[in-house]
């Protein structure tokens, strides 16, 4: 155990596969144990560098080795996968891949969330996953509907109410109309839980140190607050405000061959949740800066400007969202609020 340099661990909910590889790359051991004996086996393990797979349960467990002093490694499992050799998979290969990913400066670690971030994440998630569902029994309510000739809106606040009152809807069948009132009570219901959800990740980025300070940017409000706080543990680990909107997937691809060069589309690498949270505010940002011509906030003006010179409004909104990325990242960095300079549009 004593050549032992870096552990690979290869995560699951019950039988996890673990590969001890020493300083050379050499593997001193493979071991597949299940949960208890996991945990049993890292109680006596060498205090070395673990290299972990970000998926299901990797925070966790990365919060669990190091208050055991171990040194961890989360990494994407994209980097990981160049790690892993030859045509095959399996657990003892991507142990093995883990290991040796762990090792190589080049491989980025993924920030350790904590047990808060978590939580306003799985906010974040379990929110998205009601606005789906709904969408979906609004789309099979309103294609049902259809069929018997009842015209559904685009408001579904008023949608529900008139619906009952439409001649159409009288005239269906009995067993349609007990259908319909299940599918309407269904959205009803999810349209409720939304909103709870809504009020608590506000309350929640009320409540954070940080949370309120982004919400003073135009185009960012509580839910984009939030997923960035959840995501971004450490906006230390950024070297300046740019190399956000490139975590963020916000700046032009470069393509580059022999003596030519040119910029292509955005990369969109990264959180693809914050990217679009802040292009649909800044679309908001284009919008208030064209119904209000005099106000003289940096970003109204830049939204001006870009679109005096004729640039189309999609990529005038990602060039704000690249903007106010690296607004975000000062005021995390410094956790002042936002309070530019303001000069005449």
């Amino acid at each position: 155990m004593n050549e032992v340099t870096v552990i690979g661990i290869d995560l699951a909910k019950s039988v996890f596969e673990v590969c001890l590889k020493a300083a050379d790359g050499r593997v001193v051991e493979r071991r597949r144990l299940r949960r208890a004996a996991f945990e049993r086996f890292m109680e006596t393990a060498p205090r070395v560098l673990v290299g972990l797979e970000a998926g299901p349960g990797a925070h966790y467990w990365a919060r669990w080795l190091k208050a055991r002093d171990f040194a961890v490694k989360v990494m994407s499992p994209r980097a990981v996968r160049a790690y892993r050799d030859g045509p095959h998979k399996s657990d003892a290969l991507d142990a093995d891949a883990v290991g040796e990913a762990a090792t190589r400066a080049r491989v980025r670690a993924v920030a350790i969330k904590s047990e808060e971030a978590q939580c306003l994440q799985a906010l974040i998630r379990v929110r998205a996953c009601r606005i789906a569902q709904r969408t979906r029994v609004t789309n099979q309510l309103g294609s049902l509907m259809v069929e018997f000739g009842i015209a559904a809106g685009r408001n579904l606040a008023t949608w529900y109410n008139r619906i009952a009152a439409t001649p159409a809807f009288a005239a269906a069948p009995e067993e349609m109309r007990l259908l319909f009132d299940e599918l309407i009570e269904d959205a009803r219901a999810l349209d409720r839980r939304i909103r709870q959800l809504d009020a608590e990740i506000a309350r929640q980025v009320k409540d954070n140190p940080l949370g309120w300070l982004l919400t003073t940017v135009p185009g960012i409000g509580p839910v984009t607050t939030a997923q960035i706080i959840a995501r971004i543990a450490s906006p230390d680990d950024f070297a300046n405000a740019r190399a956000m909107p490139a975590f963020l997937g916000l700046v032009p691809r470069l393509i580059a061959s022999g003596e030519t060069s040119r910029l292509g589309p955005i990369t969109k690498h990264g959180p693809a949740d914050i990217r679009q949270g802040l292009v649909l505010g800044a679309q908001a940002v284009i919008t208030a800066a064209l119904r209000n011509p005099a106000k003289d906030d940096p970003l109204y003006v830049l939204a001006r400007k870009l679109l005096a010179k004729g640039k189309e409004r999609n990529k005038v909104a990602v060039a704000l969202a690249n903007r106010m990325a690296r607004i975000a990242c000062v005021i995390l960095q410094t956790e002042q609020p936002y309070n530019p300079p303001r000069r005449a549009a």
